[in-house]
């Protein structure tokens, strides 16, 4: 059945909606791309996972297994966009790296991002790093936090969300405070300052 019959089926597995995203992406149907993600939304979280692994059918024919990475990038930057970054953190800690080496690249590349004026891709990189340094412990996680959770609120203030930005600010300075981070917190009230004295601070 080709991609487009899709459209008929009341039900659909796992695989047929991989299978249907993936022929979206080769036609370069952004709209039923977008749509067959907001339609299948459960299916995809639940499946998303064991998608990470290539199906054998797909890695028999190059074109598709050259394109399939796409796939599951594209499909966690959409749900990213809707405010869920629970498959783009799959994805960005399917890595054998230290994990530390792997935290110091995602903040960099968000400081990148909010630096070229792109707040919501910083922001997608800095939800699942929250997230994942929410599960670890450990001295090294101490150093992480104040700093994802400032810059979350560098990114939320960009946004025009005051409220959120001092919240975040708030809570890297506590952060700090709990570890004994005197500069860390210094650094932290002088941006909260800014923040709730200026709102036209960028």
């Amino acid at each position: 059945m080709s991609w487009l019959g899709f459209w008929r089926k009341k039900s659909w597995s796992s695989d047929e909606v991989r299978d249907a995203l993936l022929g979206a992406l080769k036609q370069g149907d952004d709209q039923e791309f977008a749509r067959l993600c907001g339609k299948h939304r459960p299916i995809i979280l639940e499946s998303f996972a064991h998608w990470q692994t290539m199906p054998d059918l797909v890695r028999r024919d190059q074109n598709l297994a050259e394109l399939y990475p796409a796939l599951l990038e594209r499909v966690a930057n959409w749900f990213a966009d809707q405010g869920d970054a629970a498959l783009k953190a799959l994805l960005l800690f399917q890595t054998d790296e230290d994990p530390a080496i792997t935290w110091e690249r995602l903040l960099q590349q968000a400081q990148t991002h909010l630096d070229q004026g792109q707040p919501a891709q910083a922001m997608s990189l800095l939800q699942p790093l929250e997230q994942r340094l929410a599960r670890e412990e450990g001295t090294h996680v101490d150093h992480y936090r104040p700093r994802v959770r400032s810059l979350m609120g560098t990114v939320h203030f960009r946004q025009g969300r005051q409220a959120e930005a001092i919240a975040a600010m708030r809570q890297a300075i506590a952060h700090c405070n709990a570890i004994g981070d005197e500069a860390g917190a210094a650094r932290y009230t002088e941006s909260l300052n800014l923040m709730q004295r200026d709102e036209r601070w960028r």
